[in-house]
């Protein structure tokens, strides 16, 4: 569960949601350090920072998800309200308000299914929110279609839950204007605007809102009592599939990282007579190091045999090679005095 040690007593988590009930154990939660952000002036980024924190959590392609709220002591109350913006993927959905009424017991839970929907003949409907696979694409865009591709992604794949102390001026109050929650991510994306952060998913509101009875949306007109730009915590999980959260190093590998393994060369059929007459003619010293030399870590048993090459274990550390531009001399003369020097064209 998300907490930060700075107000005890609030938790918030995303949960599960395949049933009507709330009650579904959340999602793994995995700390990770927060986003260098800078604000308008540098007293609103300290401020931020110092009450940031950030999660990741997996997502699954269709599974429908809540955000959970919960209040308990020790935390004190010492204002008219204490609001919970939640924003998915940057678009406003609700702001429930916890009030020194509702706090009297001490305890205090709530949660966010998705957006409430006026209904024209009273009431409110519930948009629920699910996680939908962003479609990718590597074809050739121009570059003004993948910045604008970048600007559509680029609060994509999180959840925010801000947490400001509020003032009750007056009630009832005007909602505000609903965001537009159409964003279609059948749509293909480019990569680019998507593998810095390994973006996998995204938040798809649900077309087919269904009437919640228990719904009490109660407007009321507040204000931010330490101004909007100071809340007391803000909460922030980015939501990324099981490969993406491995590619990020947040999950480890299903499957190990294979071992570097050096190439072994097959053996060499000498086709000019000349070169293979004056390599033959080496001492088995000279043999060896022209063939560690050119790499054969391996070679066959019988060639061995037939050529007095020695090769493996025992045998000295390589020589490096004296280079040319257009030749390469084969120095063969650090071991054995007598050993010539072979230049081969």
């Amino acid at each position: 569960m998300a907490i930060i040690p700075s107000l005890p007593g609030i938790t918030i988590t995303i949960n599960h949601a395949p049933t009507n009930s709330a009650l579904i154990a959340p999602l793994a939660e995995y700390p990770s350090p927060n986003e260098l952000l800078t604000f308008a002036t540098a007293s609103i980024t300290k401020h931020q920072h110092a009450v940031t924190r950030t999660w990741y959590i997996p997502s699954t392609t269709g599974q429908a998800f809540t955000v959970n709220l919960s209040v308990q002591e020790p935390y004190k109350l010492d204002c008219d309200g204490l609001a919970f913006r939640v924003f998915v993927d940057g678009k406003w959905v609700r702001e429930p308000l916890l009030t020194v009424d509702q706090f009297m017991s001490g305890s205090w839970e709530d949660y966010v299914e998705g957006p409430v929907v006026d209904l024209s003949e009273g009431g409110f409907k519930v948009r629920t929110m699910h996680f939908a696979e962003i479609e990718k694409t590597d074809e050739r865009l121009l570059t003004s279609e993948i910045k604008e591709h970048k600007e559509m992604m680029e609060h994509v794949g999180e959840i925010i839950v801000e947490v400001h102390r509020m003032t009750i001026t007056a009630q009832p109050g005007e909602r505000e204007e609903t965001p537009d929650y159409e964003l279609d991510y059948s749509q293909k994306f480019h990569e680019k605007s998507l593998v810095e952060e390994a973006k996998s998913h995204g938040t798809a509101f649900g077309q087919e809102v269904e009437e919640k009875d228990e719904v009490k949306y109660a407007i009321l007109d507040t204000e931010p009592m330490d101004g909007e730009d100071f809340p007391r915590a803000v909460f922030v999980f980015k939501y990324r599939s099981e490969q993406a959260l491995q590619a990020l190093r947040i999950l480890p590998s299903d499957s190990p990282e294979p071992e570097t393994a050096t190439p072994t060369p097959a053996p060499v059929e000498l086709s000019d007579p000349e070169l293979k007459s004056r390599i033959e003619a080496l001492d088995p010293a000279g043999k060896r190091q022209l063939a560690e030399f050119l790499g054969f870590k391996e070679i066959k048993q019988e060639y061995m045999e037939e050529n007095g090459i020695r090769c493996g274990i025992g045998a000295p550390e390589r020589k490096k090679a004296k280079k040319m531009i257009g030749k390469i001399i084969i120095d063969l003369t650090e071991d054995d005095p007598s050993a010539d020097a072979i230049l081969l064209d």
